[in-house]
């Protein structure tokens, strides 16, 4: 079930990566979706609860490891906790350790699932994957199998790709003709800097509020409105998030992204599939329109600090047509999804506003400096490769 993110590559400041199995758990979910349009629920298994499995309290244990021996160098750790979940997902929840040096990374992470027949699908929602820019490789572990499979840093080659020869992600394909044109109506973001604080796991935190709206509408009159709303704590960046972050500065400065990222105005602070599929809503707006981009980094300098805990919520009011998978406009078929999806689900909440599709929320619990084993860096020598 796992869908690794291989693009451990952030903007400076925020330093994230994640292993999370949106895009599978997306999946699953439209599949679900699929047979049971129009048809009531009585089992729980859409929105993750089950009579007969209560959910899990606790979050899956990261993946075991042998002890540490050898030479150790400082490395920065970042541990982590996230909820994901939605209309049209499952509860997900899971935790993740990031250990990073100037040109290597490891990442252990675990997810389980609330919903009982998701359970099943993935008991073992355990992964590691390590980048290693120095020697031009990632390696992704599956610690359920003591397996694992070794790529080139720019991916492995799929079906498209002739063996020897590297992927292009900077040659996308070429898109069709769109079947369903739409005109963006509204593109607009706000921060309101609330003054509140509180502490987070120990640090010392302010409050920031995103609100993120794009309406779009097709040429038969029907609109969608796409509201993405974030509600950030952040705390200043001293003492061991300076020394943490001087350490991811030095990574990305590495290492040559291999893969896309959606880049839109809040995907700095979601995971990588999470941002990607948001970065639909962002393909009609004209990529030169700088007043726009002006506005955005106006209002983004107001955002002061390092995120400690993040939560956002994605809704979709309102239906437009939407493309064929083969191509045309991507932010209709998301807004078209999306909107038909709310429907489908229910789509209101008691006040009458719409449903969130997606809900995320994240913590960081612990960032530091310390020194980390050199074998951590390497596949275990028990493990077995794949390909």
């Amino acid at each position: 079930m796992s869908i690794r993110d291989r693009n451990p590559s952030t903007p400076r400041g925020v330093d994230r990566r994640w292993s999370l199995p949106a895009a599978a758990v997306v999946g699953s979910a439209l599949i679900l979706l699929g047979g049971c349009a129009g048809v009531s629920d009585p089992t729980g298994l859409i929105g993750g609860k089950s009579a007969s499995a209560p959910a899990p309290d606790a979050r899956a244990p990261l993946p075991d490891r042998a002890a540490e021996t050898g030479p150790a160098s400082a490395t920065a750790v970042v541990e982590e906790s996230f909820t994901l979940e939605g209309a049209i997902l499952p509860v997900a929840r899971g935790q993740s350790r990031v250990e990073t040096r100037p040109d290597m990374r490891r990442t252990d992470s675990s997810v389980t699932f609330d919903n009982w027949l998701m359970r099943q699908f993935a008991p073992d929602g355990r992964t590691s994957d390590i980048v290693r820019v120095d020697r031009g490789l990632v390696w992704n572990l599956v610690p359920a199998k003591r397996e694992y499979i070794e790529c080139p840093i720019t991916g492995c080659a799929t079906a498209s790709t002739r063996p020897g020869e590297p992927q292009r992600p900077d040659q996308p394909k070429k898109q069709a003709e769109p079947t369903c044109p739409v005109t963006l109506k509204a593109n607009d973001l706000k921060v309101d800097a609330t003054g509140e604080r509180r502490t987070v796991n120990g640090f010392a935190t302010e409050r920031f509020r995103i609100d993120w709206l794009v309406e779009l509408a097709d040429n038969a009159g029907r609109s969608n409105a796409n509201r993405v709303q974030l509600d950030l704590w952040t705390t200043p960046e001293t003492g061991p998030i300076k020394d943490v972050q001087a350490i991811n500065d030095g990574f990305q400065r590495r290492y040559a992204s291999a893969l896309t990222r959606g880049d839109t105005p809040v995907g700095r602070y979601l995971p990588q599939n999470v941002a990607t599929a948001m970065a639909s809503l962002m393909r009609n707006i004209d990529g030169k329109d700088q007043r726009t981009i002006a506005r955005w980094t106006s209002e983004l300098k107001k955002i002061r600090g390092y995120p400690i805990a993040t939560t956002m919520n994605w809704t979709a009011d309102g239906v437009i047509c939407s493309d064929s998978a083969a191509g045309g406009s991507p932010q209709a078929t998301a807004a078209g999804i999306g909107g038909m999806l709310s429907g489908i689900l229910g789509g209101r909440k008691a006040d009458g506003a719409p449903a969130p599709l997606i809900t995320f929320s994240h913590e960081v619990r612990t960032v530091a400096v310390k020194p980390v084993a050199d074998t951590v860096f390497t596949p275990p020598a028990d493990y077995r490769k794949t390909n």
